[in-house]
């Protein structure tokens, strides 16, 4: 019946009242019955991303008139395009693939700060120490500082990646063990533990840090790092899948220069066909410099001159500030990996919804839809993509 009607927003209500959510399906039954449609566009922006992906392009062209879709509901409101364009950049294959490394393909099993701490516990096994948050909030300090002094993890310069590592270690062992903490005792924890008297047993908690725990060893018991869930099947699946056949695959990452070898550890190298880190080429994400030289190696690799153009590469990554802004400034699509499935208020509120940057992006909960993007038939999943047009996202700054 609803579609002998002509109103726009009787349209828009057909549209809502397909609303998915059980836990908020009466509030939608009710909202579609009455008839009232949002009238602001975060209001609206809330509403269609809760929806199915078909009612969300059905519900975004009565409400916001047509947009230019990637999978799912693009909020741009600058530019009316026609349906057959919103077709056309859903159904894009990238012939270039980009990830970035850690926290989109890899994850370091515990945080920085616990790592520290068992790593002088192994050298120390008898000493106090402070909780892991201590060393958490210490290293961090330091690795922000040396990120500033020494961008890049000293590319440019004489010094090694190892030789950059050092001063961070350094610096939040330092500060930990000569901080006023105290013990519930009331006694500080320097007065058990002064690192000056124990300087060959620290360099061998540098090493063991540098070269075991967040190095080669990666995958085995004491590494720091693991694969992310399913990973390799969908890094196998590019690779094999016919849908795949043309397709490169890269990986961008802000990394130093045990990435290649920490890869190999964790079994996924066989996959990737090259690999761009901010310690190789001395520019970091999001600068367009790195995605470039990405393209160049593509190229270098297919023996294809232009890929078809940089709207035919794509870079999947968990940060908004360097893996979306970056990939947009380069012309290519991207898509955001967030961890946990966003209510449309929370994406709303965190993300933005606002036309002064106009980037547009696909929000993904797990790796699978990148193989959608091929049209390769994948699990059925309990989660929902979505692309939205964003002015800005904050998120924690953390290992590279």
């Amino acid at each position: 019946r609803a579609a002998k009607r002509s109103s726009a927003t009787v349209t828009a209500c057909v549209a809502l009242s397909c609303l998915h959510r059980a836990q908020r399906a009466q509030q939608r039954a009710s909202l579609s019955r009455t008839g009232r449609v949002p009238s602001t566009r975060a209001q609206r922006a809330v509403l269609i991303a809760r929806m199915p992906v078909p009612s969300r392009v059905l519900a975004a062209t009565a409400l916001f008139g047509a947009v230019c879709v990637s999978s799912g509901l693009s909020l741009g409101l600058n530019r009316q395009v026609s349906s057959s364009e919103i077709v056309k950049a859903r159904n894009v294959a990238p012939r270039l693939i980009t990830f970035d490394a850690t926290g989109t393909l890899l994850r370091l099993k515990a945080s920085e700060g616990l790592l520290y701490r068992d790593a002088l516990l192994q050298e120390f096994p008898d000493v106090r120490l402070p909780r892991p948050d201590a060393f958490q909030q210490a290293f961090d300090k330091a690795y922000q500082e040396q990120c500033i002094r020494q961008p890049c993890f000293g590319c440019g310069s004489s010094i090694s990646s190892e030789e950059w590592w050092l001063p961070v270690m350094e610096q939040t062992f330092s500060a930990v063990l000569s901080s006023s903490i105290y013990a519930e005792d009331g006694k500080a924890w320097n007065d058990e533990f002064v690192m000056s008297e124990h300087v060959e047993e620290m360099d061998n908690v540098y090493a063991n840090l540098y070269y075991n725990v967040f190095g080669a060893s990666a995958g085995e018991e004491g590494g720091a790092w693991e694969l992310r869930q399913d990973v390799d099947i969908i890094l196998q699946a590019l690779k094999t899948e016919p849908a795949c056949a043309d397709v490169c695959v890269g990986i961008v990452s802000n990394f130093d220069d045990r990435l290649p070898e920490i890869l190999e550890c964790l079994g996924i190298d066989k996959y990737i066909d090259f690999v761009v880190t901010s310690r190789q080429v001395g520019q970091e994400k999001p600068n367009r410099v790195v995605f470039d030289i990405a393209m160049q190696r593509a190229r270098a690799i297919t023996g294809e001159a232009d890929l078809e153009g940089p709207q035919y590469c794509m870079h999947v990554g968990d940060t908004f500030t360097t893996d979306v802004e970056g990939a947009h400034n380069a012309g290519w699509q991207s898509m955001l990996l967030m961890d946990e499935d966003p209510d449309a208020d929370e994406l709303v509120e965190s993300v933005g919804i606002g036309t002064r940057n106009n980037i547009e992006f696909t929000t993904i909960l797990d790796l699978w839809p990148v193989l959608e993007r091929f049209g390769v038939a994948v699990p059925e999943r309990a989660m929902r993509t979505t692309s939205i047009r964003a002015e800005h996202y904050h998120s924690e700054v953390g290992w590279p």
